[in-house]
C-alpha cells in the first residue's frame, strides 16, 4: 500500500461525520490494493520496545518544502500498549490520537477538528492481510538515498542525528 493510499484512506475515514458507516475492505478492493483488513486474532505478544519517540516528518515538492510540512509524529508504548499523536503545521486543533490496547484487541482513536470539537471511535483491533499474490512479490528495488549529517539536537533527553532520505520523488 502506498503512502498516498494509507493517507487517502485516513482522510476519508477522519472527514466521515460520527454517524457514517463505511466499508475499508470494500474501498481497499476498488481501489486495487489487494489486501483487506481483518480482526486481529493473533495471540498477544508483549512490545519489544517500551518508551517514547517523536519524529519531525519534512515534506518536499521537488525542492520546496510543502506547506503541510513538517509533520510531527509522537509514540509511545509500553508491553501491551501504544499510543500515537499526529499533528500538521497549518492544520490547527486538528489531531489524531490512536490508542491500541494490543492485550485486549482494542483501538481508540480521539480526533479533534479545528473547531476544537472532537469525536471518538472505539473499535476491534485489525490487521492487514495480503489477499492478491501479486502483492506477494519482493518490493522493487528502493531509490532512496540517506545522507547522515552532523547535525545533532536532544529531543526529550535524546541526542539524536539528523538524517535526511531522497528519492525520485523528492521525498
Amino acid at each position: 500500500m502506498t503512502r498516498t493510499s494509507i493517507t487517502a484512506l485516513l482522510a476519508l475515514a477522519l472527514a466521515a461525520p460520527a454517524s457514517a458507516q463505511f466499508d475499508i475492505n470494500a474501498i481497499m478492493q476498488q481501489q486495487g490494493m489487494g489486501m483487506r483488513m481483518v480482526d486481529d486474532t493473533d495471540p498477544f505478544v508483549p512490545n519489544a520496545f517500551t518508551g517514547a519517540f517523536r519524529m519531525e516528518m519534512h515534506l518536499f515538492d521537488s525542492i520546496a518544502e510543502k506547506k503541510e510540512s513538517p509533520m510531527n509524529l509522537r509514540y509511545w508504548s509500553s508491553a501491551d500498549m501504544t499510543m500515537v499523536q499526529t499533528g500538521m503545521p497549518g492544520m490547527t486543533g486538528r489531531e489524531v490520537k490512536m490508542l491500541t490496547d494490543l492485550k485486549g484487541k482494542w483501538q481508540y482513536m480521539l480526533m479533534t477538528d479545528e473547531a476544537g470539537k472532537r469525536m471518538a471511535m472505539k473499535s476491534k483491533k485489525k490487521k492487514m492481510v495480503i489477499t492478491d499474490t501479486l502483492q506477494q512479490k519482493p518490493p522493487a528495488k528502493s531509490d532512496m538515498a540517506f545522507t547522515v549529517t552532523k547535525e545533532k539536537r536532544t529531543i526529550d533527553g535524546h541526542v539524536c542525528t539528523k538524517v535526511i532520505g531522497r528519492g525520485t520523488d523528492g521525498i
